[in-house]
């Protein structure tokens, strides 16, 4: 175990450090449970109890820092495990005659890519065709003929309808489509994904609001969306929930950021060429005039000369 894990981490360490007031932030206290949980999946099979349980942790700790951890409150924080130190090496290379003798093997803690917290994929995802994904500009998909198009020319609308058609259509080296997962939301027996992800959004979604469509209604042709960022808003849900649920370096979350990384490229060409559409303008409408009351005339009779009345005695 000590062979493989450079920096082993329980919880009978992190309680040790909480007790002596060792943390300075909620961050540095995330990145340890981050570090144990990489650890056990690391060194554990997909298939066992402890890689089972950790993932199970995952969750917990996710679930629980989105709300407490106040450095989400950040738009660019991304959870990352506490670092291995760097002049660690596994035994098989700490000598440079072992480095000569035997072939260089990635272990699996190396393969955890430890300053971003973001694991590289393994041999899983080489059947998805994602691997090296995030190693090149140009991310590694396709797009079915006749997509991909510029968007000289094109309405903000149209636009817009161009992007999630293209996003729907993407396709990997072995022409297989990655979006599969996004496409749709998951089933709603999936409660626990619910009781996580507060805000669902899926491609099916987007594009129906592109379509102006809203509720049970018929889409309008006129987009929901009046600015490039309620676009990009609504949409970039789709990988932050995917990076939320799921773990560091599955097969969805490189998906989820193929798609991301496709779709910021593609945005970035439209709103060069693309205005968004003027706001409406605001009528003010003034309440009517209320008629004023009619003036009310208080008439009082003459009075009489005081020496032409009284009671006469005889």
């Amino acid at each position: 175990y000590y062979q493989e894990i450079g920096l082993p981490m329980a919880l009978g360490i992190i309680e040790a450090k909480l007790k002596n007031h060792e943390y300075p932030t909620m961050t540095t206290v995330e990145s340890d449970l981050r570090r144990m949980i990489s650890n056990a999946k690391s060194f554990n099979e997909k298939s066992s109890q402890v890689f089972s349980d950790a993932e199970k942790i995952r969750k917990a700790v996710s679930n629980f820092m989105v709300e407490n951890n106040p450095a989400y409150s950040t738009r660019d924080y991304k959870p990352f495990p506490t670092p291995v130190p760097e002049d660690w090496q596994p035994p098989s290379q700490s000598s440079t005659e072992d480095k000569s003798e035997e072939p260089e093997v990635e272990t699996k803690a190396e393969a955890d890519d430890s300053t971003r917290g973001v694991s590289t994929l393994r041999a899983s995802s080489a059947a998805t065709g994602l691997s090296n994904a995030r190693e090149s500009e140009t991310p590694a998909v396709h797009v079915p003929d006749g997509l991909g198009e510029p968007f000289d020319g094109d309405t903000f609308q149209a636009a817009q309808e161009k992007i999630v058609a293209e996003m729907l259509g993407l396709k990997n080296d072995d022409d297989e489509l990655i979006v599969a997962p996004f496409i749709n939301l998951p089933s709603r027996n999936l409660r626990e994904y619910y009781r996580i992800i507060k805000h669902p959004v899926s491609l099916n979604i987007v594009q129906r609001a592109v379509q102006g469509v809203k509720g049970r209604d018929k889409p309008t042709g006129v987009t929901n969306f009046k600015s490039w960022a309620t676009f990009e808003e609504e949409t970039s849900c789709i990988w932050k929930n995917a990076y939320h649920y799921n773990e560091d370096g599955s097969d969805i979350s490189e998906a989820a950021r193929l798609l991301e990384d496709y779709f910021y490229r593609r945005l970035a060409e439209a709103k060069k060429v693309v205005s968004e559409p003027p706001p409406p303008k605001v009528k003010l409408r003034m309440p009517a005039k209320t008629p004023e009351p009619p003036k009310l005339t208080l008439k009082f009779g003459m009075a009489k000369p005081s020496g032409a009345s009284g009671v006469s005695v005889d």
